[in-house]
């Protein structure tokens, strides 16, 4: 497993932006806080500015959560 540790940059209640290395094919990756918490999904980064975003996990965001996974399937996998 791949780990690096930096601190949340912005945090907006929706979204985390942290500067932390990732890989290509990293998005749906968990993001864990310092006591080893998930509080987001890994689901973009920005190599020319070296920020990544996640989007957190908390009760503002379950409607949102929910409406992706609805629109997830398991066919032909």
């Amino acid at each position: 497993m791949y780990t690096d540790k930096k601190q949340v940059l912005s945090d907006d209640g929706m979204f985390l932006d942290y500067q932390v290395d990732t890989l290509e094919g990293s998005s749906g990756s968990t993001v864990y806080d310092a006591s080893h918490r998930v509080v987001g999904v890994h689901t973009l980064g920005d190599g020319a500015n070296q920020i990544n975003s996640a989007v957190k996990l908390n009760e503002r965001n379950l409607p949102f959560i929910y409406s992706v996974l609805k629109g997830y399937s398991l066919e032909g996998w």
